[in-house]
């Protein structure tokens, strides 16, 4: 898979945010605070969704709610990406309502083609990428306090 576009309504401190990606290696860099995390945890939210609830016992707010855009904003966005085969996909979150819908290259909404899942949503990520969202988090979403030399 790879991304193609990203457009961010609102996230965190993130807002009205679009980028585009080359083909090969994009690098995202950026001072501290600057929203790197928070676009990482916008891919990952796109793909397969943010999980609510209530604070852990860290005091720690799930991710639903930890990343409300700071402003009021709409809360969700857009991503595009194309797979191996070369077919081009467009998903659209909104984070607020929970409403996710999935298009293909011709903008045909092919959300129903998917399983729905009660936990996890639309499971569209798993179908594509063949990967759970926790193989995602291990292999994919290397965070910076995650990585070892």
């Amino acid at each position: 898979m790879v991304i193609r576009s990203i457009k961010i309504k609102g996230f965190g401190k993130l807002k009205d945010l679009s980028l585009e990606f080359g083909p090969g290696f994009n690098l995202i860099l950026g001072p501290n605070e600057s929203g790197k995390t928070s676009l990482q945890w916008f891919i990952r939210g796109m793909l397969f969704g943010l999980k609510g609830g209530r604070a852990g016992k860290d005091g720690r707010l799930p991710p639903a709610k930890r990343f409300k855009p700071w402003n009021g904003h709409e809360y969700g966005g857009s991503l595009e990406y194309t797979l191996d085969s070369g077919e081009l996909f467009r998903v659209e979150r909104d984070f607020s309502t929970g409403s996710v819908k999935v298009y293909d290259g011709f903008y045909n909404d092919i959300s129903g083609e998917f399983v729905l899942s009660r936990e996890k949503g639309l499971l569209f990520a798993e179908k594509h990428l063949g990967i759970s969202d926790g193989i995602f988090e291990k292999t994919v979403l290397v965070r910076q306090t995650e990585s070892r030399i």
